[in-house]
């Protein structure tokens, strides 16, 4: 990505061609359109290549920073929120797991992150997601 941020458009199209299936896949995952994920895909990348030119890349791995920007222009195109809810650091762990199958440790080694750390953040994760169960007298009245 260094070379991407000073404009190199060849280092760009490998970072493209290494991570552009699996970004394509988790857009996939929220539009489910193909016309609409490919659209999604190229404002993804163009953001990618604007961004990496200013300097904006995090800590972690490249494709969780990618798959946050993609996942972000699918949830806003498409409104279907429900990882939004979570707080970012939740939902990079959760992201990394459904859409890229990383385990934990691949998820702490993407992230810069230690590993009790990352599992705290999936399990926190996955109770935040979790429907709040009902209780009978709320189906009663």
């Amino acid at each position: 990505m260094d070379r991407t941020a000073r404009g190199d458009q060849e280092a760009f199209a490998e970072v493209y061609d290494r991570t552009s299936a699996q970004v394509l896949r988790l857009i996939h995952d929220v539009v489910s359109e193909r016309a609409a994920t490919e659209e999604i895909l190229q404002a993804a990348y163009l953001a990618v290549w604007r961004c990496a030119g200013e300097g904006a890349i995090v800590a972690g791995s490249v494709l969780g920073w990618i798959a946050e920007i993609a996942h972000e222009r699918a949830v806003d195109r498409y409104d279907s929120g429900i990882l939004r809810t979570l707080p970012k650091e939740q939902r990079e762990c959760v992201a990394l797991a459904r859409y890229f199958g990383l385990s934990p440790q691949e998820i702490a080694a993407a992230t810069a992150t230690a590993l009790p750390i990352v599992r705290a953040l999936t399990r926190a994760a996955l109770t935040n997601l979790r429907p709040a169960p009902t209780r009978i007298t709320d189906i009663a009245s």
